[in-house]
């Protein structure tokens, strides 16, 4: 059997809810309505309830980055003196911004009016402080101290209610900004609405663990966008609804994602967003299909336990618990409950440069769970969006080499 991407035909959905998502987002600034910038894991409940229409600078760093822009982005924040070595997502921001959106394949991010974030990521702290100085407004600040292994219950529900507190703070500072009273209802709703399309894309992500698998793990890449650019809104959900038709009859059908299924393999780390394509095609031209990642995981930890009836503790403790949110023995024993659940035969840990987050211990982890699990290993070096940052020269000899480990381990 030939060994070919066999691609979804609900692909074509994503560039156009993408492309719809920035077009609201801007004729809502022209018509007057109230702009939040927050990061892809905070939840946005609150905001939408009270009217805001959030904008996603790191989904725009995607776009920018799939698009081959992001690097020339690069260039000019660094021109402006940010370090090279900041996340790539953030300089691709500045960079957008510095240059008006003169770049942006989607005419650029409409001007904030409430910058919202979350310090499960510092760079995503230190990057909203620029952007409130810059733009001069306000700036909502969620503290999530680190989850250290070995924590005790008590010690974590002290943690969880701190964040609870500043969650309470948050609705008497939106009560201020806007002038009105908190609207419950409307939260409850956005919060429910959150909670379906995460289950929905939780669905979908684990679709994987059949054999063969009727996607990669680059399709649950791709297609997180509207769980992450509009949650708190009814869209994603149908377009979830749709996505999930299409993998089911292909897992009816016993359709592989790549064509012949040979070896299924686990992706660590945040996707290759300019070299998806590449990197699909070059793991299924060895029967390779990427079954596993560790990144959807960050999207379905931090929404699919949210519940409208108890909204406050379920976000605090969503928010808390979130996987990057957490020590190393916990992403070790996550790391191994994903390769034993999706019959992973070997890892490729994928080391992003420019994210601390993600890379974090990221070695160790892969090491241990090497030494557990007997399977092979190999890291590829790259970056989100800045190009400059990945050989691809290097990367195919060290696949070509990594495959024919894998194909001896597995015999």
């Amino acid at each position: 059997m030939e060994r070919q991407i066999v691609p979804l035909k609900a692909r074509e959905l994503m560039g156009k809810f993408l492309n719809q998502h920035y077009e609201t987002a801007n004729q809502a600034k022209k018509e007057g309505r109230k702009i939040v910038w927050t990061m892809g894991h905070a939840d946005t409940s609150a905001v939408v309830a009270m009217g805001y229409t959030p904008v996603y600078p790191e989904n725009h760093a995607t776009v920018c980055g799939s698009r081959g822009i992001s690097a020339s982005l690069c260039e000019i924040a660094e021109a402006h003196d940010f370090s090279p070595d900041l996340c790539s997502y953030a300089r691709n921001d500045f960079g957008n911004i510095f240059s008006e959106g003169a770049k942006s394949p989607v005419g650029g991010l409409p001007r904030p009016d409430l910058l919202l974030v979350i310090t499960t990521c510092n760079t995503h702290l230190k990057w909203w402080e620029d952007l409130s100085h810059y733009f001069n407004v306000p700036l909502m600040v969620t503290d999530t101290p680190y989850i250290q292994d070995g924590m005790s219950d008590e010690e974590i529900n002290g943690v969880v209610d701190y964040t609870k507190a500043q969650l309470q703070e948050h609705i008497g500072q939106l009560q201020e900004l806007t002038g009105r009273k908190f609207d419950w209802d409307a939260y409850q709703q956005a919060i429910a609405y959150a909670r379906e399309a995460s289950l929905l894309y939780e669905k979908f992500v684990t679709s994987t663990r059949n054999v063969p698998s009727p996607i990669t793990s680059f399709d649950t890449f791709l297609h997180l966008g509207p769980l992450m650019v509009a949650r708190g809104f009814p869209e994603p959900i149908e377009y979830y609804k749709t996505l999930i038709a299409e993998v089911e009859e292909r897992v009816r059908t016993k359709v592989s994602a790549i064509g012949e299924e040979v070896y299924r393999l686990y992706w660590d780390n945040i996707p290759v967003w300019f070299k998806v394509g590449y990197l699909g095609r070059k793991f299924a031209g060895y029967g390779a299909a990427l079954v596993a990642a560790k990144y959807p995981m960050v999207w379905i930890e931090a929404f699919s336990d949210l519940d409208p009836k108890n909204p406050l503790d379920s976000i605090a403790r969503s928010q808390t618990l979130v996987l990057l949110n957490r020590g190393t023995r916990y992403r070790i024993d996550l790391l191994r409950r994903l390769l034993s659940d999706y019959k992973v035969d070997a890892m490729v840990m994928q080391m992003s440069r420019t994210c601390k987050p993600f890379i974090m211990e990221q070695v160790v982890i892969s090491k241990e769970a090497e030494r557990q699990s007997g399977l092979p290993s190999v890291v590829i070096e790259g970056d989100m969006v800045d190009s400059r940052l990945f050989d691809e020269a290097e990367v195919d000899n060290r696949i070509d080499s990594f495959m024919e480990v894998v194909a001896r381990s597995k015999n």
